[in-house]
């Protein structure tokens, strides 16, 4: 990404989070969209086809496993503004890359293909789209996820509270969630107060300023049962009972 491409994604994302969910008229969105234009994409610096833009609207799922787009996309949605409250009841109704996305994970929750036949990398010869040969679904069985850290969570923490309004309609929007609740909670955040779990050494935010454990990933119980616990909660239990049980054997032995 150049220089130029660089500046232009932060103004972008800055006119996305200021503006993209409030209830502003299409005339609006056009003359948003045309003064950004005429400040910012430069022919002779930008190419408003190319895609070095990861969507703003994934952003703050850190979704940065999609491909890039271009500004040209970008700005379509932000004009559009897909209301998926109110697109839900439509016969046909509209979607926000968001939205896409979501309904993409579900179904790649339910369906894995497996593709077995042999490849010739050397020809070129790639798997075909949606599908893991056998090889690559069991790296990614056994692919750790490095832990977030600290400053990585308070810097997008940092950007929720500064952009409140943006992520407190689209968490209402996606999940249901009462706007003004979610706004309250935004608002009250404390970034001093995150922390590193001890378990899976990753970063995240108590609900208890005494919790030292995470509840970042689900927890199994033995037989595939979902546990209500996280399941650095789990470990975290267990570790404790092992260790309490042994020293109880060295006293009484």
């Amino acid at each position: 990404m150049t220089k130029a491409e660089a500046l232009v994604k932060e103004a972008l994302y800055e006119l996305w989070f200021e503006h993209y969910t409030k209830p502003i008229t299409l005339e609006q969105r056009l003359k948003l969209t045309q003064d950004f234009v005429d400040i910012w994409l430069d022919s002779t610096q930008i190419k408003i086809d190319k895609p070095f833009i990861y969507h703003p609207s994934l952003h703050h799922k850190n979704r940065y496993d999609q491909p890039p787009v271009t500004v040209q996309e970008v700005l379509a949605d932000f004009i559009l503004r897909a209301h998926m409250v109110a697109e839900r009841d439509e016969e046909y109704p509209v979607t926000n890359p968001e939205a896409e996305l979501n309904t993409a994970d579900k179904r790649l929750k339910r369906e894995v293909g497996l593709f077995s036949d042999n490849i010739d990398a050397e020809a070129g010869e790639r798997t075909p789209y949606g599908t893991l040969t056998d090889a690559e679904a069991i790296a990614r069985m056994y692919t750790p996820r490095a832990p977030v850290t600290v400053k990585k969570l308070t810097a997008e923490l940092a950007r929720v509270k500064n952009y409140a309004e943006f992520y407190a309609t689209t968490f209402a929007e996606e999940y249901g969630y009462e706007k003004l609740d979610v706004l309250q909670r935004i608002k009250s955040l404390k970034l001093e107060r995150i922390k590193t779990c001890v378990v899976c050494d990753g970063a995240f935010y108590p609900r208890n300023i005494r919790r030292e454990v995470c509840d970042q990933q689900i927890g199994v119980l033995l037989g595939g049962e979902i546990s209500a616990e996280s399941a650095c909660e789990l470990a975290f239990k267990s570790n404790y009972n092992a260790e309490y049980y042994q020293e109880k054997v060295k006293k009484t032995g």
